[in-house]
C-alpha cells in the first residue's frame, strides 16, 4: 500500500517540470522587433501603473471606511470620510473610463489604440 502512494505521488509530480522558458514578463523583451518590443514595454508599464492605480484605491477607500468608524458622533471627521471615499471611488472610475473612452475611439477611428505595433506593421507594411 506505501508502495503504490509513493509511485503515485512520483507519477503526479512529473507533470509539474516547466520544459518552455517563459513567455511573458522580462523575457518577452528578447526580441528583434522595434515596434513589438516598445509596444510590450508600455502595455507593461500601463499595467504596472493600473496595478498601481487599484492599490492606491483600496488603500484610499479603507482608510476613509476606518476615519468614518473612528470619527463617531463628529460630523466633520465623518464628512472627511466620506468625501476620502468619495475620491477614491471617483479616482477608479476616471481609470476604468479611460480604457473605455480609449476602446470607444479606437474602434470608431478604425485604429486600434490598445494594440499600436500591429497597427503600424499593417499601416506601413512592416
Amino acid at each position: 500500500m506505501k508502495h503504490n502512494l509513493i509511485a503515485a505521488t512520483a507519477e503526479f509530480g512529473t507533470g509539474l517540470r516547466q520544459t518552455n522558458p517563459p513567455t511573458q514578463g522580462l523575457a518577452a523583451f528578447d526580441t528583434t522587433d522595434p515596434l513589438t518590443s516598445t509596444e510590450l514595454l508600455f502595455s507593461q508599464i500601463i499595467g504596472f501603473l493600473t496595478l498601481l492605480g487599484g492599490l492606491i484605491f483600496i488603500v484610499m477607500f479603507l482608510n476613509g471606511a476606518f476615519k468614518w468608524i473612528a470619527g463617531g458622533e463628529d460630523a466633520g471627521k465623518i464628512q472627511k470620510a466620506r468625501d476620502l471615499m468619495v475620491q477614491a471611488v471617483i479616482g477608479m472610475i476616471v481609470m476604468v473610463a479611460g480604457y473605455a473612452i480609449i476602446g470607444l475611439v479606437g474602434s470608431v477611428v478604425g485604429f486600434d489604440m490598445l494594440n499600436p505595433a500591429q497597427n503600424a506593421k499593417t499601416i506601413f507594411g512592416l
